[in-house]
């Protein structure tokens, strides 16, 4: 169990700011899970001291979501072909 803080995403996370994903990186999604809901996305755009902004892909486009950290309850990393 661990305090997530923006420390945290940052240096635990920090693969997943890349522009272009790395080798290890490429087919892995990253899941946060939140008092409001669960989001998948491959990539965060920020981090602040209040929020993390993730990119989702709703249909065909893809979109910022503003995560309040205080929200988090749980940060997963799975492959993206594993079933839910």
């Amino acid at each position: 169990e661990v305090t997530i803080n923006r420390r945290y995403i940052e240096t635990k996370l920090a693969p997943f700011f890349k522009l272009i994903p790395g080798e290890k990186e490429k087919d892995l999604q990253i899941i946060f899970f939140t008092t409001g809901g669960d989001y998948v996305g491959k990539r965060i755009s920020k981090v602040t001291q209040a929020d993390v902004t993730l990119i989702i892909q709703k249909e065909s486009a893809f979109c910022d979501v503003d995560i309040a950290i205080n929200d988090i309850r749980e940060i997963h990393i799975r492959h993206k072909d594993v079933p839910e």
